[in-house]
């Protein structure tokens, strides 16, 4: 997956059953987004994620109220709205178990947030 050897139906993405050397279940399908298997938008929701919880830690342990309001702005303007949007449109592309399994990394990272008050 590293390298980049698991290509899928689609340039943007990235499929756990070709890096397993199995053949694609839904041959049918034009793309991959909304498959169980492809690694992008997971890759993506957790970088996200990752990224909630780092601008939040900062704006907390900041002292200074320039960066504090930085922090703020990045996560209100940038990270918070990309979230929110991929949660609308993962809703409408994937299962009710591959959305809830998506949503459990988001719930995940702000209970963190939260947890370290």
């Amino acid at each position: 997956i590293s390298s980049g050897n698991a290509s899928s139906r689609i340039e943007e993405c990235l499929c756990l059953n070709i890096a397993a050397g199995i053949h694609c279940p839904y041959a049918d399908r034009d793309n991959c987004i909304g498959c169980g298997y492809e690694i992008y938008t997971k890759a993506t929701m957790h970088l996200l994620m990752k990224e909630y919880i780092r601008l939040n830690l900062l704006k907390r342990s900041t002292q200074n109220s320039i960066d504090n309001k930085r922090y703020t702005i990045l996560l209100e303007k940038d990270v918070m709205p990309a979230i929110y949007e991929m949660i609308n449109a993962l809703k409408i592309l994937y299962s009710d178990e591959e959305f809830s399994i998506l949503l459990d990394e988001v719930e995940e990272g702000v209970s963190y947030v939260s947890r370290s008050i």
